[in-house]
């Protein structure tokens, strides 16, 4: 595998999903909400923003590595949790309902993602920078 491409970089960052059967099919997707402001770093924005899909994917019960979802479908983190009849609150961080951040503050992938995005995108933005906020196209 090349790590010149989405694909290669997932097959080396976490092999596990890089087996998936939707692989081709959530790159596409994530090649579609990825601006093309990244440069030469585009295909691993790509690959950062799949890698975030199936870690949200496992981390709601789901088995990315076998195509499988499941789980509560819960979005954010555990905010608090109780031991005796057990009850959970879960939230996503101020940072997380933030516009620019929307919810990759929710998996480490997403994170890295959000520093590529910050490393990237210089300010002042001109007109032309316009279309590439946030990484996405708009």
């Amino acid at each position: 595998m090349s790590i010149s491409t989405a694909a290669g970089i997932i097959a080396i960052r976490a092999p596990q999903w890089g087996s998936d059967p939707r692989i081709s099919d959530m790159i596409e997707l994530a090649t579609m909400q990825t601006g093309d402001c990244f440069g030469d770093r585009k295909q691993l924005a790509i690959a950062l923003r799949v890698l975030h899909m199936f870690a949200k994917e496992a981390i709601g019960g789901g088995n990315p590595g076998t195509g499988t979802t499941g789980g509560s479908g819960v979005a954010g983190s555990v905010r608090s949790e109780k031991e005796g009849d057990l009850a959970r609150s879960y939230g996503l961080s101020a940072s997380a309902s933030n516009k620019n951040s929307s919810d990759l503050t929710s998996t480490a992938f997403g994170l890295e993602l959000l520093e590529l995005i910050d490393s990237t995108f210089f300010l002042p933005r001109t007109s032309y920078m316009a279309g590439c906020e946030n990484g996405t196209n708009s």
